[in-house]
């Protein structure tokens, strides 16, 4: 079995070395394309804004390419601006070309509608308004076959972490298996892992962890050679993972605070407008409700606009808020309308009831993390003592490390981060609980 096992590894190890080039290719251009279609919506209501006030794309890229937030628009100016410089391309042709290698993507539909207008004479205007609502009817499309893959991915997965290893434990029964060959489902993990980034959608958190916020891990290696019974250590590492973790959490609590504040928050500031307020005075007015970490870093953005008389780049938990907080400063320096910011303010919020939609749906797949570990505590103890007793931390670790993973997992799938901490730790706690209880009861 070992020497079969070293064998399997081997050849395993061989193809990802072999393909590693056109992984690693494939993998960044569609972390490309996800960047392309996460900046499209932006893109298509600045080239609005900016066409209301006769600007082109070009413009609207060159502006945008100043927000370091936003990737998609620096390299697309700076790639146009390169093809009219070395290959002396007109505009249009610059635009054409770029167009060939967007034709699967949104940003495609915003250069074809404009190439359209220009080459028939048609409103730029209303053309780039097609485009906008083009890009968010896209949106939303994306994220229903998200949703609809995220339930197939499911059914995978409860094959996988659940049904599987409850077959292997019937196997013990008729056949000599391994107990070792209980955790090798548990290698499908990264690649599981790995395929929802590939179908996700881009998320909006912008997690940042600092080193010594890792620190407690180094907790993990004394808590395992402590003269203590494994429950004890488990419940020790789940303490340490979940102080780890709560760094995570909290980001993810003060994106999710920032994006719902955003929609009331472009509503206030284009009333103010509406009454004769500039852009940058009328963001001065902005009050935030309640009194948390996320009201504290919109306080202090409207401080700093106060202070310096201009909307400052920021950078918070959430891309969206940043985004279009830096579309704001950019735009109040070469105008922006009341009733401009009325189509971003209905974009946005067009954006914030999807996504809340489809996080919703998606929270159902939560029943997973809680059923896997007491089924699995229900398999171990209705089909008799497959463990031996001197075997029982073996099967507490089976135990725990099915939790984990399928916590990882499913913590990607319907929150967008893999270490969310109640995603993660609840089934962790749930198979320290059950471990309590002795089988047969």
């Amino acid at each position: 079995f070992t020497f079969k096992l070293l064998a399997l590894s081997s050849i395993g190890i061989g193809l990802i070395v072999y393909f590693y080039p056109l992984l690693y290719s494939w993998a960044k251009m569609e972390e490309y394309k996800k960047d392309v279609n996460k900046e499209a919506p932006f893109i298509s209501i600045v080239a609005y804004i900016n066409s209301l006030l006769d600007k082109n794309i070009v413009v609207t890229l060159e502006e945008l390419s100043n927000i370091r937030t936003l990737k998609t628009p620096a390299i697309e100016y700076q790639m146009i601006k390169k093809s009219k410089e070395v290959l002396n391309e007109s505009t249009f042709t610059a635009l054409e070309r770029r167009l060939k290698l967007h034709k699967s993507d949104l940003l495609g539909k915003i250069y074809s509608k404009f190439l359209v207008a220009s080459e028939l004479g048609l409103s730029i205007k209303d053309r780039m308004r097609e485009a906008m609502k083009e890009v968010l009817q896209q949106y939303k499309e994306e994220y229903k076959s998200y949703i609809e893959r995220s339930s197939e991915l499911a059914e995978m997965v409860f094959a996988v972490y659940l049904l599987l290893p409850i077959v292997l434990v019937g196997f013990q029964f008729t056949f000599k298996v391994n107990p070792v060959q209980l955790l090798m489902p548990l290698l499908f993990t990264p690649a599981f892992i790995f395929f929802v980034s590939t179908i996700q959608p881009s998320g909006d958190y912008v997690i940042k962890v600092k080193y010594k916020q890792l620190l407690p891990l180094f907790a993990i290696v004394p808590i395992i050679l402590l003269p203590l019974s494994f429950l004890v250590k488990m419940a020790m590492i789940i303490v340490v993972l979940s102080l780890i973790l709560y760094n995570v959490y909290e980001q993810v609590r003060i994106a999710n605070y920032l994006l719902s504040q955003l929609p009331d928050m472009l509503k206030e500031i284009s009333d103010y407008m509406k009454i004769g307020y500039s852009l940058v005075t009328a963001f001065s007015k902005v009050k935030p409700k309640g009194n948390n970490a996320g009201a504290k870093i919109i306080n202090d953005i409207v401080t700093k606009a106060v202070m310096n008389n201009e909307i400052p780049e920021v950078e918070t938990p959430s891309s969206l808020f940043n985004n279009i907080i830096n579309v704001l400063g950019i735009l109040s320096k070469t105008g922006l309308s009341s009733t401009g910011l009325e189509e971003l303010s209905d974009l946005v919020n067009d954006i914030v009831n999807l996504r809340n939609s489809m996080l919703k749906q998606l929270r159902l797949f939560d029943v997973m993390v809680i059923l896997t570990p007491i089924m699995l505590w229900l398999t171990f103890s209705m089909l008799g003592h497959i463990f031996s007793s001197t075997n029982s931390v073996f099967e507490y670790v089976t135990l725990f490390s099915y939790s984990l993973a399928v916590g990882l997992i499913f913590s990607k799938i319907s929150r967008f981060v893999t270490f969310y901490l109640p995603t993660t730790v609840l089934p962790l706690v749930l198979s320290l609980i059950l471990s309590f209880f002795p089988h047969g009861i």
